[in-house]
């Protein structure tokens, strides 16, 4: 692109030029930032409701404010560090149950039954569970932190 006072360039201040941005008819951005200590990669829509962004201070996050984020693969690993030994973590409880009417299935654990001891990870073992079903992972955060879904209604072929 070639820039002129009616067209200006998308980022004014950029003099060490370490930030490129594509920006689509619509107004889709991609936005490359080479900014040392403080690389990224963000792709967002036009209202930025919708945004994919690679920090390498703060990591991957996916955001959708407008709906879901569907995630679809063979084998989905999600590992968290949530260290047993903190005081903090030691009230959370990790349930998992299926999401048929009936909720046939609920399984809930602690830091207590944490699979490998010295780490600074949670492994936990749920045992039981049916090919045939959806799961849900919800974790209570102890002390009246509050609850979230780490997953919601998956089939277990996706979580093996």
């Amino acid at each position: 692109s070639v820039y002129t006072p009616r067209a200006l360039p998308p980022v004014e201040d950029n003099e060490e030029n370490n930030i490129k941005v594509l920006t689509t008819k619509s107004g889709t951005k991609i936005i490359l930032d080479d900014t040392d200590g403080e690389e990224k990669i963000l792709i967002h829509t036009k209202d930025g409701a919708m945004r994919l962004i690679l920090d390498k201070a703060k990591g991957l996050s996916i955001v959708n404010e407008n709906g879901d984020i569907s995630i679809t693969c063979r084998k989905l690993i999600i590992e968290g560090k949530d260290d047993p030994d903190e005081r903090e973590t030691e009230d959370d409880e990790y349930t998992l149950y299926s999401t048929d009417v009936n909720e046939s299935y609920k399984n809930v654990q602690t830091v207590k039954d944490d699979m490998i001891e010295g780490d600074r990870f949670i492994d936990l073992h749920f045992t039981g569970v049916r090919d045939d079903m959806n799961y849900t992972l919800e974790i209570s955060l102890g002390k009246n932190q509050g609850k979230f879904n780490l997953f919601e209604n998956v089939p277990l072929r996706y979580l093996q």
